[in-house]
């Protein structure tokens, strides 16, 4: 586990990069390089079945949402799909708010809303993550409801996945059988994560990363809210990539994102060991007050997209 911050900032924040949650394959750390239930399969033409430098992605995509409250049909997690800007993105709005009478799903939704505006509205200029931050921050200053939320935007560019994520929203590459990338999960706190915020003050959009990694020829990209990654394990999600990809009738990226969405809520119900369960009692002695209140269980919504990509040659379109 890596613990960020210094005694003189209590902004400073606890990067939860555990193995004993996260599973071992977490190496998504912020790609400094950079200046600035998602699902998606990477394929190839060609005889040789690589993936030449001149290859393009492009995605095809489809989302599932299971809220919390099923008199809440819209829950407080929100989503854009852009077909073109090949983009994602996933808020998750903070719960908590709905004790002072706010819908901070309201503000997850703006804020989505915006973001694709944002993003479409920048045209034909590359989704470095130089703009996906820009486009995150005037999403941001256009957002007026009130409440907070996670965010993770995303953009296929060429082979290269880029990202800005604050929050514990995320995203993951499945590459064959194993967990290739893994975005890092930001809180202050267990079961605090960083937020922002318009109206109501959140987590400075400074303390977002910057995310780059490059797509392999059959890679699997799942993006989603903590409601998904708190009741999956890295290798359940990778099991039941790998089943759906291997139905004829099932593998379409739509019932990709269901079927997650689906087991991430069976899991809850059920009772079923999870990542937060661990992670719940990681975070305090066994028999402690946070042991008792979350017995291993998280009752979150539980948003997945899904994506599944083709190449294109440069020139070629698809509309």
């Amino acid at each position: 586990m890596r613990i960020g911050g210094t005694d003189k900032d209590p902004e400073d924040a606890f990067d939860f990069w555990d193995a004993k949650w996260f599973g071992s394959a977490l190496n998504g750390k912020p790609d400094e390089s950079f200046s600035s239930s998602s699902f998606t399969e990477v394929e190839t033409s060609g005889e040789s079945g690589t993936a030449a430098p001149r290859w393009r992605l492009k995605l095809d995509m489809g989302s599932a949402s299971r809220p919390k409250k099923r008199r809440k049909p819209l829950g407080e997690d929100a989503h854009f799909i852009s077909e073109a800007r090949n983009a994602f993105g996933v808020a998750d709005g903070v719960g908590c708010w709905s004790k002072s009478g706010v819908d901070a799903g309201k503000f997850a939704r703006q804020l989505m809303s915006s973001c694709k505006e944002e993003l479409e509205r920048a045209g034909s200029c590359r989704a470095t993550g130089y703009v996906l931050r820009r486009v995150l921050k005037k999403a941001l200053r256009k957002t007026t409801a009130r409440g907070t939320s996670t965010a993770c935007i995303g953009a296929v560019d060429g082979q290269l996945l880029r990202a800005v994520n604050i929050g514990d929203s995320g995203f993951m590459v499945v590459r064959g059988d194993a967990v290739a990338y893994r975005s890092p999960s930001q809180q202050h706190s267990f079961n605090f994560p960083f937020q922002i915020g318009r109206v109501d003050e959140g987590t400075p959009l400074k303390r977002a990363v910057e995310l780059a990694t490059e797509l392999a020829p059959g890679d699997v990209i799942v993006a989603a809210s903590d409601g998904l990654f708190d009741n999956l394990f890295e290798e359940e999600i990778v099991e039941l990539v790998a089943r759906k990809r291997a139905d004829v009738f099932g593998g379409t990226a739509e019932e990709m994102a269901r079927a997650l969405a689906a087991a991430a809520e069976d899991a809850y119900r059920k009772g079923k060991e999870t990542p937060f369960g661990v992670a719940s009692r990681a975070a305090g002695p066994p028999g402690s007050a946070q042991d008792r209140r979350h017995h291993g269980r998280r009752r979150e919504g539980t948003h997945a997209q899904g994506f599944r990509s083709y190449s294109l040659l440069p020139g070629s379109s698809r509309h």
